[in-house]
């Protein structure tokens, strides 16, 4: 890669971020418009690729779930009704 094109990068990742574009879709961006400068359009397939590849794994799509299972449970005080019905919240319930 061209040295002056790879030192740009970091200061424009920085500029996105700091205008208020997600990180991701600040990496997502420098990587494919950089990709673009230094491959020409061999980068569009390899960007696809690797978007394919990366939407294909199962553990990337149970983190939505697992993120939104913190708020779900947080509205219910489900940790707070499972530590009470547990041996250590009877304990910690009888010591009080």
């Amino acid at each position: 890669m061209n040295v002056d094109l790879a030192a740009w990068m970091f200061p424009v990742l920085l500029m996105l971020i700091f205008i208020g574009v997600p990180v991701a879709f600040s990496l997502m961006a420098v990587a494919f418009v950089f990709g673009l400068l230094q491959f020409g359009d061999a980068a569009v397939v390899m960007f696809a690729h690797r978007v394919e590849e990366v939407s294909g794994s199962h553990i990337l799509a149970a983190l939505p779930l697992f993120v939104f299972m913190g708020p779900c449970c947080s509205a219910r005080e489900l940790p707070r009704d499972c530590l009470r019905r547990s041996i250590l919240g009877r304990i910690v319930c009888l010591a009080a």
